[in-house]
């Protein structure tokens, strides 16, 4: 996990002057999970209808998200947002990056591996509008320190209308 997570920043790195689609945000999940699966075809797949539940080590559901058929649309949607290609006033990169977070972790929509796919998809933003320092920032070690504080931001996000300040002041 540690090597395939090394090797997908250092390719981040390569695609700075590319757009995102989901083409390669796929390709960007497989680096990430291969090998490191219990199901042997989920790395670089978008799940598949059954597969709509997050649980926690106890068993329960602790969220639920879009079904997996609207999957392949809401990733066309999310990559426009993250290319900026939305009719929308100016929304500063590091919102911009930190709402792709929250959106692609939201959308759940790999078997597993979300996590680590919506921080790289956090350092493929700020990478993509010159803040290339974050890459030098473990977003996983943040979290690590005050996970109960993230669940809380993305559960109070949920429940208040989708308001990301829960998130972003996390």
């Amino acid at each position: 996990m540690i090597v395939n997570n090394f090797q997908a920043m250092r390719w981040l790195q390569t695609l700075r002057d590319k757009t995102l689609t989901p083409k390669l945000t796929l390709s960007l999940h497989r680096r990430i999970t291969q090998n490191t699966l219990d199901t042997g075809d989920a790395a670089g797949r978008l799940r598949r209808s059954g597969e709509d539940v997050v649980v926690d080590l106890h068993g329960e559901i602790v969220h639920r998200p879009p079904p997996a058929e609207q999957l392949e649309q809401r990733l066309v949607d999310l990559c426009a947002f993250a290319n900026g290609d939305t009719p929308a006033a100016f929304i500063h990169p590091v919102i911009r990056a930190i709402t792709l977070h929250f959106w692609l972790a939201y959308d759940h929509p790999f078997l597993d591996g979300n996590g680590r796919t919506a921080r790289a998809h956090f350092y493929w933003a700020m990478l993509c509008r010159d803040y290339g320092l974050f890459s030098f920032v473990s977003i996983s070690t943040i979290l690590r320190k005050a996970p109960a504080s993230y669940a809380r931001a993305f559960r109070e996000t949920e429940t208040d209308n989708n308001d990301l300040t829960y998130f972003l002041l996390a």
